[in-house]
């Protein structure tokens, strides 16, 4: 916790307090400890230099964001920790978590040729787990009892070769520029089993990657004219495809 540094280093406390053992000066409530991170914003104050410091600690998970938007107007100066193994990856993790809350059963991320992260080894690993934590508590947010499955990162084009042993509808979504004919989710009757949905990256798939996939045995999806980011297509896609054949 950079606050309870903070509090330890200006001589506001003599001891510094742990995470998992909820003795942190602000994650103080009994969810704040449960959940092992900050959900509200807290008060502290300490002295450096004759200088009296009022520090406010906010969360840094996107659910509880509106408490941070709402200390910044009191405030003269932010100070944001970033994970320096992870780096910052606010799409993917938005795309996880709002796909888990939208009831997924199992995330494959794949690289296709304009991805932009490419990780192996130990790397890849610490990436995964990151992910799936991330799935892990965005199950607990919103009351779902089965963590989606993150498999590790493979080549599209491996995934491809083994496409056709998973589910029989399987949906590639497509930019409304795709030079290929595609079908809407309202056309579709309620599939009797699971749904593959392949989002691409920023940069869309290119032609020879579409090609492939409908070889593969995917569909091409349009949803709808506007040109959807990976962050908004995976969400959006799930939640029609809720809204006309699941549970909204």
């Amino acid at each position: 916790s950079l606050i309870e540094a903070l509090l330890f280093t200006t001589g506001a406390k003599t001891r510094m307090g742990a995470i998992a053992d909820g003795t942190t000066t602000m994650d103080h409530d009994d969810d704040t400890i449960k959940r092992q991170m900050t959900i509200s914003a807290g008060l502290a104050h300490a002295e450096w230099n004759t200088q009296k410091l009022n520090l406010i600690d906010t969360p840094g998970e996107a659910s509880f964001i509106s408490e941070a938007m709402g200390s910044l107007g009191v405030v003269e100066s932010i100070l944001m920790v970033v994970n320096a193994v992870n780096k910052v990856e606010v799409q993917t993790e938005r795309i996880w978590k709002r796909a888990t809350e939208l009831g997924v059963a199992r995330i494959q991320p794949v690289a296709a040729k304009r991805s932009v992260i490419r990780l192996s080894g130990e790397r890849m690993e610490r990436r995964v787990t990151h992910w799936a934590n991330i799935a892990s508590a965005a199950c607990e947010q919103s009351g779902r009892n089965r963590v989606p499955e993150v498999a590790p990162i493979i080549d599209l084009s491996q995934y491809f070769a083994a496409a056709t042993a998973h589910n029989d509808l399987r949906l590639i979504c497509l930019a409304p520029s795709a030079e290929v004919q595609c079908v809407r989710l309202r056309d579709i009757p309620r599939p009797e089993k699971p749904v593959t949905l392949l989002i691409g990256p920023e940069g869309g798939f290119e032609d020879g990657e579409i090609k492939a996939a409908l070889f593969a045995g995917f569909r091409a999806l349009s949803l709808g004219p506007r040109v959807l980011r990976t962050e908004t297509a995976g969400p959006a896609a799930l939640a029609a495809m809720m809204a006309l054949w699941g549970d909204l």
